[in-house]
């Protein structure tokens, strides 16, 4: 879509100037949040830019109010560092060995002072004066790319990035901001800064999307010129190239050969361009007309006996009904979407429902059903061996239990996460949530006074975020490190 191409590409030539432009310390990007994941791409391979002579790290960790991340990116400089030691000595040079910072506790005040504030920064910070003094030739200068998926405060972000910024140590690092649309650019920071920062709008503009779409949308219904934008409904005749049709009985019995339903050939195209019309009409802020498109889309593909594309329909639609305001409509869609899964052994799709209906019964403030949904849908994703959607939802659960200062409930969730992502690839433990999990529960033993437990779960998180193996944490209802309480 031009749309998309268009964003990406301003983005790309604003990141290209960067990589060229040395006095520039921070290049801030704001990017549509459905954006962020192929804008994070094309920023961190800027590194292999011709005028490029910098290391680039991208750094997703979210910052929250509960763990800030910085810690967390020490932990990740230091591991991409390692890998680049290891490439470096294939070719015969070799890099000094760097190990991450560790910072001291902090107190639990909401507004921490700036003795605090230095602490929680000094992991980070010490990592990359490390690294930068340990560069060799032709490296120099470094490139962080922050990319929090969450920034719960971003007045504290934007103070912790001044500090950085600010810190003489660091003068050899710049900083690439790639901040979803909902979360504000550090516009102080950039004032400070004046003409060594740059803007960059990497967001889609809506009017250009929504005539992609449109186009999309004329030329899905069929014919031989898909592709060539015409009023919706209307078929093009053949193409004289095209090749002869078969006859209707013939097809037919060529896709039944196939295992393929001759009626789904036939309303396919229809039912894409429900669902695609549906999309476009919420966007638009036609509400009711996206309900009725993804009421046809579900009942069109519960006819042609698509089970899995009806639960996804029904998720879609409960979304849309939630948006709406129409909760407990939304609530109803998604219990029959998880039997209808649940009838048709599809375990995936069962356990989106249940994670769909705990975040409508969260934003609805009906907390003890939200845990319950959470709860099936981590059994579920872990019985169909989804480890990834199992760790979430149990994190989700814990997340919910410490909300309501619910530390044995909290806890058990949180152990659960681990416990997944121990019994999995370390590949797989590195990108879910685990490492998240473990260092929330590590805040709330410290607050209790549980240090012992709070490191070890810090240096777990820590495994886990390297991809190593994450050893697992025993929950024994009779040791003072946790408090065993009902299972949540």
């Amino acid at each position: 879509m031009r749309s998309i191409s268009k964003a990406l590409s301003r983005m790309y030539e604003d990141g290209a100037w960067f990589a060229r432009a040395h006095e520039l310390r921070v290049l801030a990007v704001q990017v549509s949040a459905d954006l962020r994941k192929p804008a994070l791409q094309q920023l961190v391979a800027l590194e292999f830019h011709a005028d490029n002579f910098s290391p680039w790290v991208g750094l997703e960790d979210a910052h929250t109010a509960a763990d800030d991340g910085w810690q967390a990116r020490a932990n990740r400089l230091a591991d991409d560092w390692q890998k680049r030691r290891e490439a470096f000595a294939k070719e015969g040079v070799e890099l000094p060995a760097l190990a991450p910072a560790l910072g001291e506790a902090v107190g639990d005040e909401s507004r921490p002072s700036k003795q605090d504030a230095d602490a929680r920064l000094a992991p980070f910070a010490i990592t990359l004066a490390e690294e930068l003094g340990a560069l060799r030739a032709p490296l120099r200068g470094l490139v962080v790319v922050l990319a929090p998926a969450v920034v719960e405060d971003p007045r504290a972000f934007e103070q912790d990035l001044i500090a950085l910024v600010r810190s003489p140590a660091l003068t050899g690092c710049r900083l690439v901001l790639l901040l979803a649309d909902d979360i504000p650019l550090p516009k102080r920071l950039l004032e400070e800064l004046g003409e060594a920062a740059l803007e960059s709008d990497c967001r889609v503009d809506p009017a250009a999307f929504e005539a992609d779409v449109e186009a999309l949308l004329a030329s899905g219904d069929g014919g031989g010129m898909a592709g060539v934008a015409r009023p919706r409904g209307v078929v093009p005749p053949r193409r004289v190239d095209d090749p002869p049709e078969l006859p209707k009985e013939q097809r037919d019995a060529a896709l039944r050969e196939a295992g393929i339903d001759p009626q789904f050939m036939d309303a396919a195209p229809k039912l894409g361009t429900l669902v695609i019309g549906a999309a476009l009409a919420m966007k638009q802020g036609k509400g009711p007309e996206a309900v009725r498109l993804q009421r046809e889309a579900r009942d069109l593909s519960g006819q042609l006996g698509m089970q899995q594309v009806k639960v996804i329909c029904q998720i879609a639609l409960a979304s849309y009904l939630s948006g709406l305001g129409h909760s407990q409509e939304a609530v109803r869609e998604l219990e029959d979407a998880a039997k209808t899964a649940q009838a048709h052994g599809l375990g995936l799709q069962e356990s989106q429902a249940w994670l769909s209906l705990g975040l409508v019964h969260a934003l609805g403030k009906r907390l003890p059903q939200a845990a319950q949904a959470y709860v099936q849908a981590a059994r579920v994703s872990e019985k169909a061996g989804s480890p990834l959607l199992a760790i979430e939802s149990w994190r989700l659960v814990g997340q919910l239990a410490a909300q309501q200062n619910l530390f044995p409930q909290a806890s058990s969730a949180f152990q659960e996460a681990i416990r997944i992502a121990s019994g999995t690839e370390a590949k797989v433990a590195k990108i879910s949530s685990a490492p998240e999990a473990a260092r929330t529960l590590a805040v709330l033993c410290r607050k209790r006074g549980l240090a012992a437990q709070a490191d070890a779960l810090e240096e777990q998180a820590r495994v886990m975020e390297q991809g190593e193996p994450a050893p697992v944490t025993p929950a024994d209802p009779a040791s003072p490190s946790f408090t065993a309480g009902t299972r949540p």
